[in-house]
């Protein structure tokens, strides 16, 4: 991510940037891994073997509630065009605005609102959308799908972080920061 960043402000945003930042990582990790000497194999936590039932099933239910409440409320399609719903004002167009103009080659992205005004709020999750959108197409319902996978990555960080601490006050953590947290 931060590589497509930095490559993007010096050659440009394009799929060939991307394509040339994940070609470089894969070799730095394979050179990497070659000079320890170790073999090349997936990395021990995408072993599901490894991961309790419990902790699944936490991870699991977090992803999926968190995709149905995002896909329910941030981007529903119906017959009439897009509707956002929910309890109070949304930042969703904002964000989609800014997803869509880096596609469009504003890059480093400007205020969607006022032509030529520096942007000046956190785009990185609209540029993670950006560059997912960049590689496959249009893909306007992406934008609930990773909010929820990054609700998911939090919850792994909180869990990892406790998980010193036992399991079980790891579990614990992780349900109170997204109960607090969401």
């Amino acid at each position: 991510m931060e590589l497509i960043y930095y490559l993007s402000l010096a050659f440009g945003y394009s799929r060939e940037t991307i394509l040339l930042s994940f070609l470089a990582l894969t070799a730095f990790h394979t050179l990497v891994v070659y000079k320890k000497g170790e073999p090349i194999q997936p990395p021990k936590f995408l072993k599901l073997r490894s991961i309790k039932k419990t902790s699944l099933l936490m991870f699991t239910i977090i992803f999926l509630l968190s995709l149905a409440v995002l896909a329910r409320s941030v981007w529903a399609g119906n017959q009439y065009g897009i509707v956002l719903t929910g309890s109070n004002w949304q930042d969703t167009p904002l964000h989609y605005e800014i997803t869509e103009s880096i596609n469009n080659g504003n890059f480093p992205p400007q205020m969607p609102d006022y032509a030529g005004v520096p942007l000046t709020y956190h785009y990185f999750v609209d540029f993670h959308t950006a560059i997912i959108e960049k590689v496959f197409g249009y893909l306007p319902q992406l934008l609930p799908f990773l909010n929820a996978v990054f609700i998911l990555v939090f919850a792994l960080a909180i869990y990892a972080l406790a998980r010193p601490n036992g399991r079980r006050v790891a579990i614990i953590a992780t349900i109170i920061a997204h109960s607090v947290g969401v």
